[in-house]
């Protein structure tokens, strides 16, 4: 789950991205924030299924499929707004 998560999770968004970027720092300034809401998404699941790397790690596929979901479902919200063609990047 974790490798698939988080390749799923920074490609979506960042392939939205690609479409609208003005340049590569917009690329990258979109691949931080995505990746820094990704991490606080990993915290509050954790948070929401207690021990969630141990459940994991112990094989708990329930837990792995529902942080893979959370991660997914982000990645497109994120990728909706990055790919929204009226908001203005430079104002």
């Amino acid at each position: 789950e974790g490798d698939l998560g988080v390749v799923v999770g920074l490609a979506i968004p960042l392939g939205a991205c690609l479409t609208y970027a003005l340049g590569v720092l917009d690329v990258v300034i979109w691949g931080i924030v995505t990746l820094l809401l990704q991490i606080l998404v990993f915290r509050f699941t954790d948070i929401f299924l207690r021990g969630l790397p141990r459940r994991i790690a112990e094989g708990d596929v329930a837990a792995a499929v529902f942080l893979m979901s959370m991660k997914i479902a982000l990645a497109v919200i994120i990728a909706g707004a990055i790919a929204d063609p009226n908001m203005a990047l430079l104002g």
